[in-house]
């Protein structure tokens, strides 16, 4: 019988995101896969990504801001690459919503 291997150790990781600067009756804005080009540009990996909104009430009228957003897992150690292109922590952000 072979011994078990030991399992990974987790990487300590955060949510990032961006807006993704969508308005109403505009398109969807900056979709996710340039997001993640963007991340990726600057040497930062994903561990997991989500398109979602902000949680806020936004106003239903043409051109006005949906409240979509860009949210990417990464390594915490990689937060400053990420805010280096354009992004910010997600403190409390959860993939399965609220």
């Amino acid at each position: 019988m072979s011994p078990k291997k030991a399992d990974a150790p987790a990487v300590a990781s955060v949510w990032v995101k961006r807006s993704a600067n969508a308005a109403s009756c505009e398109g969807e804005g900056e979709p996710l896969a340039l997001a993640r080009k963007n991340l990726e540009g600057a040497k930062v990996r994903i561990l997991q990504e989500k398109r979602a909104g902000d949680g806020m009430m936004h106003i239903q009228m043409c051109g006005a801001d949906t409240g979509e957003q860009n949210f990417f897992q990464i390594p915490k150690s990689e937060l400053e690459q990420a805010k280096a292109v354009g992004f910010s922590e997600a403190p409390g952000f959860s993939p399965k919503g609220p």
